[in-house]
């Protein structure tokens, strides 16, 4: 397995650690002195910053909102120590949150792309595409 196999397969790791509130291969897919850079979004207008502790610390905080996560995959792109994804998220709330209700599911189109020194990742930054989630959604 090349090194690019190696990173595209942690890189699909890390999202179904994320998937299941898996804290410890959260913290292990990280450099200690990795940074996540959270670009401007519908959740964070600001953005967000952080390091791996703080991820863990959020990780947390998510599984008590959300009853369900899920990341597809649906393009991946493997450039040296680089990985870019094209993912689909989707979260089952179990609060409500705008125009959702505990159940309702929330999307978000992600570009996700991650840096890998050796075998870790040092740096991450997510640019997250939320449908609308604060209008009610018409009847099917």
């Amino acid at each position: 397995m090349s090194k690019e196999d190696d990173r595209l397969k942690a890189a699909k790791a890390l999202l179904r650690a994320i998937e299941q509130g898996d804290r410890a291969a959260l913290l292990e897919a990280y450099a200690e002195n990795a940074v996540q850079v959270e670009h401007p979004n519908k959740l964070k207008p600001k953005g967000d910053r952080r390091a791996p502790a703080r991820m863990a610390e959020d990780l947390a905080r998510g599984k008590r909102l959300l009853r369900s996560e899920r990341y597809d995959v649906l393009e991946a792109t493997v450039m040296g120590d680089q990985v870019a994804l094209q993912v689909r998220w989707t979260g089952v709330v179990d609060v409500a949150l705008g125009a959702l209700r505990p159940g309702d599911s929330m999307i978000c189109e992600s570009g996700i792309f991650l840096r890998f020194q050796g075998d870790k990742i040092i740096e991450q930054h997510n640019y997250d595409c939320f449908e609308d989630f604060l209008s009610p959604r018409a009847a099917s």
